[in-house]
């Protein structure tokens, strides 16, 4: 009778359970294979925007900082070009981009000094701008330097532009941390399209870790400034996707979040997503207000580090349905340093470095389950 309740019970508590596990609500993303395509033949840390002119633009290290355009939604890209070259046995790296209202379109890169330091050679972040469309570049402007030592230098820099026209920048600070391992996520502002910035000031750090690797978004009904990181502070000894976050009318004024903040939030639910751990997060905004998020993980893949892409909502939280853009299985190559963008009416496209290359696939985000065989079952995932 005993082992007839006990079994009772437990069905009932399992029942309970899951009628209490919301349905999944948010848009699904279905990759199209057909689409997937070599954005650049060699490099690393791409970045792919669409510009006002309807053409594809993207960024990508490699022997300095690469750029090339598409004029047909990304199914054949033209030549690279270098805007920026590598002098003075000093690497630029993990550029990113961004077009602004007024059509300027500004390049971020990180001098990253190689070895045998010296104190003349510092790591820091550096813009260049376009005025007419990418066809010239003007000298290098700069933003800000940390140290001279990979350990105490500066990292990653990300835009975004506010309605107003500010220009922000954000990006991995280890500058202010010269005797411990620590990192912050530091802004620098531009009032006048990049030409000028104000000096870095701290928006998120957690004592003891290392807060890295931001993505602003501004959420489609413009109350919060959202910022996706990586953070190892949160107990499970590896980076885990985060965001920190602020209303737009503050605006990160004498603001930052610390370790306990309300508003440092983990993006995935582990009960939903067990392959959630990772670093290289990137966020974005759809036209309709959800959110989609990247990170690198190598969860259940056999130490591989692949590119997992989930569904939010429009306040950046509750990601789910998670998916592989580029596939996943040992058969598979590593997928690194990730990104996405929106394109046209809200086209998803996943940027990843494989073997050494930049390649993109496009996805198409929708509420109705497409399946031309079988019988989909719903499930709370």
């Amino acid at each position: 009778m005993k082992r007839l309740l006990s079994l009772t019970l437990a069905f009932y508590m399992t029942a309970l359970a899951f009628s209490q596990v919301e349905p999944y609500t948010h848009s699904r993303i279905f990759w199209d294979t057909t689409t997937r395509r070599t954005v650049f033949a060699s490099g690393g840390y791409a970045r792919i925007i669409e510009l006002q002119d309807g053409r594809l633009m993207a960024v990508c290290e490699s022997g300095g900082i690469q750029i090339a355009f598409s004029s047909n939604g990304g199914n054949t890209w033209g030549s690279q070009k270098k805007i920026v070259t590598n002098v003075n046995n000093t690497p630029n790296c993990v550029p990113d981009l961004i077009q602004l209202h007024d059509g300027t379109i500004v390049v971020g890169y990180n001098p990253r000094p190689a070895e045998p330091y010296t104190e003349d050679r510092r790591f820091g972040i550096r813009v260049k701008r376009s005025t007419d469309n990418g066809r010239t570049w003007s000298d290098e402007i700069f933003v800000n330097d940390a140290s001279y030592t990979f350990h105490d230098g500066c990292w990653e820099p990300s835009f975004l532009e506010l309605p107003s026209g500010e220009l922000q920048l954000y990006f991995a600070d280890e500058g202010p941390y010269t005797s411990n391992g620590d990192q912050q996520i530091s802004l620098c502002r531009s009032f006048d399209g990049g030409l000028t910035w104000t000096k870095a000031q701290k928006i998120s750090y957690r004592s003891g870790f290392r807060d890295g690797m931001p993505v602003p978004i501004l959420l489609k009904d413009q109350s919060e400034i959202v910022v996706a990181i990586e953070d190892n502070g949160w107990g499970y000894g590896d980076f885990f996707p985060t965001t920190v976050r602020t209303s737009f009318d503050n605006n990160w004024q004498d603001y930052w979040v610390n370790a306990s903040d309300k508003n440092r939030e983990r993006t995935l639910n582990l009960s939903y997503c067990p392959l959630a751990t990772g670093g290289a997060p990137y966020l974005r905004v759809l036209p309709w207000g959800e959110t989609i998020l990247c990170h690198q993980s190598p969860y259940e893949n056999n130490g591989k580090i692949q590119m997992r892409v989930a569904v939010g909502n429009d306040r950046a939280r509750d990601f789910r349905g998670v998916t592989t853009p580029f596939g996943q299985g040992p058969e598979n190559p590593q997928g690194l340093w990730n990104s996405l963008a929106v394109i046209d009416t809200g086209i998803v496209v996943a940027v990843s470095g494989i073997n050494g290359k930049i390649e993109m696939i496009k996805g198409y985000p929708t509420r109705l389950l497409q399946a031309s065989y079988a019988h989909p079952r719903r499930t709370s995932e």
